[in-house]
């Protein structure tokens, strides 16, 4: 009799919970608009499909930043992923992130408009609120997290149609639309179209920035006029973005300063400004970077003594694959203080001494081609232009004139090796059976040292590769200071 009644309750507490969770659904349908169904929709939303959405967008995020290797030969972009092989690595990486924005939009997007209450029709707040278009502000912050995941994509065109439909829809929350307006003039800027990105920007009525926009306004102005070359424009920007960062960004962003104003050839202001990014405890690559530029800027008469606090770098170890990068700093040093023949000296020890080869070793070559160029000694010029410019990126300073500078001087150099040649064959017949001999014999020699040089710096490199990997095996880094 017992056993019956509990199973008879048992029977009567599964039917009330399947009728409840009927009314709960029915209730909180997305068909329905109330007090009700916008709480749960939103809190939904907010603590479930968005915020593993958000969480992995985070993470994806920090991934990529520390996966970032910055060209330090050109100033740095002010977002990471601007580098192309740092956005290359971004691809496929948001598609969890995707999936959960659709997710959250399709599952919880409110546009039923809410029954009317007559008595309310006069009141203008309460006329907006039957205006908007989503009653759900987690599913504009799931359109804003998609748009920014298709960005990460490299899928501009996608992004700048997302953003562009949450300003039109959304219009009633001011701080998703200003934050799309941002990432959409971003995205025009990485897709060069510099004038929709300025008119994205004109848009925004800036007595509507948070200190959440404000931070994005700043450095997405500042990366705009950057791309632009416009580098005296950029620094109020630059300054602020130093200013409003915390201290992991700061150094990033000092390093930038720094770069713009020695771009613009203001050597105490770039020294000032490498040195903050110094006092802010900067990653190895980076520390070591601000040191060999802050030297370059230097703008005292005591050289020497910089000189030996670079040779103490050139002494470690850890060093030896940064060579060419110290020797080259040295050179331009010099070299701005009027004193070419050691420029020439040091520029062609970075050459000599260069590991890595790449572009360091090219703006090595160039530095030292300009000289001999100048001077008009093309055939020592010559040489070193054609090994470098397959070298240098085409966003290299002055590209298109080194290029065609490097297809005259081959020209050049090939009528005066003619000529050098016929001097030399006719000199040579004037000379003694013997001579000739010793002559060919002292080529083959010198030809044979030239070999073995080259054969020692192959394995050197492949010395230094070897304790590289050993090093990353360990979890070490490699390059120390």
């Amino acid at each position: 009799m017992h056993t019956q009644f509990e199973m008879k309750a048992k029977n009567i507490y599964i039917l009330l919970l399947f009728v409840t969770n009927i009314l709960l659904f029915t209730q909180c349908s997305t068909k329905n608009n109330n007090a009700a169904t916008r709480s749960y929709h939103y809190v939904t939303a907010r603590y479930n499909v968005y915020f593993n959405a958000n969480k992995a967008f985070l993470k994806v995020d920090d991934e990529i930043h520390k996966s970032n290797k910055d060209n330090y030969s050109e100033i740095l972009p002010v977002f990471p992923l601007s580098n192309p092989e740092t956005a290359a690595m971004a691809k496929g990486k948001m598609d969890y992130v995707l999936e959960k924005c659709q997710k959250t939009i399709k599952t919880h997007s409110i546009v039923k408009k809410p029954k009317k209450d007559p008595k309310r029709m006069r009141d203008p707040e309460y006329k907006a609120f039957l205006e908007k278009e989503e009653y759900n502000s987690m599913v504009q912050q799931a359109w804003l997290l998609m748009g920014k995941a298709q960005f990460y994509q490299s899928d501009f065109l996608a992004a700048v149609s997302t953003f562009s439909y949450i300003k039109r829809h959304f219009d009633d929350n001011k701080d998703v639309c200003v934050e799309a307006s941002l990432w959409e003039a971003r995205t025009f800027a990485e897709l060069g179209w510099y004038y929709e990105a300025e008119e994205s920007l004109k848009r925004i009525d800036e007595k509507t920035f948070t200190h959440h926009t404000n931070e994005i306004f700043v450095l997405v102005k500042s990366d705009l006029l950057l791309k632009q070359g416009y580098y005296e424009e950029a620094i109020p920007f630059l300054l602020t973005a130093v200013d409003q960062s915390d201290r992991k960004d700061k150094a990033r962003m000092s390093y930038i300063l720094a770069q713009v104003y020695e771009k613009l050839g203001n050597y105490p202001e770039a020294y000032k400004w490498y040195e903050e990014c110094l006092d802010n405890n900067p990653l190895h690559e980076l520390e070591f970077n601000a040191m060999l530029s802050q030297a370059r800027c230097y703008q005292g008469k005591d050289i020497e003594s910089l000189k030996a606090k670079l040779e103490k770098l050139i002494k470690k170890q850890s060093n030896s694959e940064y060579l060419d990068q110290i020797y080259f700093t040295i050179g331009e040093l010099y070299q701005r203080n009027g004193n070419e023949q050691l420029a020439i000296k040091f520029y062609d020890k970075a050459i000599n001494e260069s590991i890595r080869g790449g572009i360091d070793k090219a703006k090595a070559q160039v530095a030292l081609g300009e000289i001999y160029y100048s001077k008009e000694n093309y055939l020592k010029a010559q040489p070193l232009y054609s090994e470098a410019i397959p070298l240098l990126p085409t966003t290299f300073e002055n590209y298109p004139e080194l290029s065609k500078k490097s297809l005259l001087l081959n020209d050049i150099a090939k009528n005066q090796q003619t000529i050098v040649l016929e001097d030399s064959l006719q000199y040579l017949s004037t000379l003694s059976k013997e001579q000739q001999i010793a002559i060919i014999e002292e080529v083959i020699k010198k030809r044979k040292e030239e070999e073995a040089e080259q054969q020692r710096k192959l394995e050197e490199a492949a010395r230094i590769q070897s304790i590289r990997d050993q090093n990353a095996a360990m979890g070490q880094t490699n390059l120390s200071l």
